[in-house]
């Protein structure tokens, strides 16, 4: 299954001083069944690199999409992940994940994480991983 993962308040804080607990073990345990992960970020390419680099994230995705890949003018553009084949879309976005939903696609909507923890739901990392495993029970019926 192709796991397309947003980065800011997402996989971290706001200002990418800290990964949200408990993501690299989800990162991690997801690489090794074999998912395909997938960073996009509405960030910009240098100061994603950075903070996928302090926090030693970037070993876990197989490809990566940076605002300038996709939306070079910041125009708020919706993260397509049809383009990339994608199969579900963990976001803090509302309005991603209902785009991604309304074609026909999963979309997990996470709280964001912001401030290295402030009001984080601890077992929100728990109802993630059972969704993906009914996710990709849904995925490996499709194909």
């Amino acid at each position: 299954m192709k796991i397309v993962f947003d980065m800011d308040n997402t996989l971290t804080d706001d200002f990418g001083r800290s990964v949200r607990p408990g993501m690299v073990e989800l990162l991690r345990s997801l690489v090794q069944a074999e998912h395909q992960l997938v960073l996009w970020t509405s960030s910009a390419k240098a100061r994603a690199k950075t903070i996928l680099a302090d926090h030693e994230l970037a070993l876990y995705f197989c490809e990566f999409i940076y605002r300038e890949d996709y939306d070079p003018k910041n125009l708020g553009l919706v993260k397509d992940i049809r383009q990339i084949n994608g199969n579900i879309l963990i976001d803090d976005a509302p309005d991603l994940i209902k785009h991604v939903r309304s074609v026909g696609k999963k979309g997990f909507l996470i709280s964001p994480y912001r401030r290295a923890g402030q009001g984080l739901d601890e077992q929100e990392l728990v109802h993630l991983r059972d969704y993906l495993k009914s996710a990709n029970r849904w995925w490996k019926r499709s194909f």
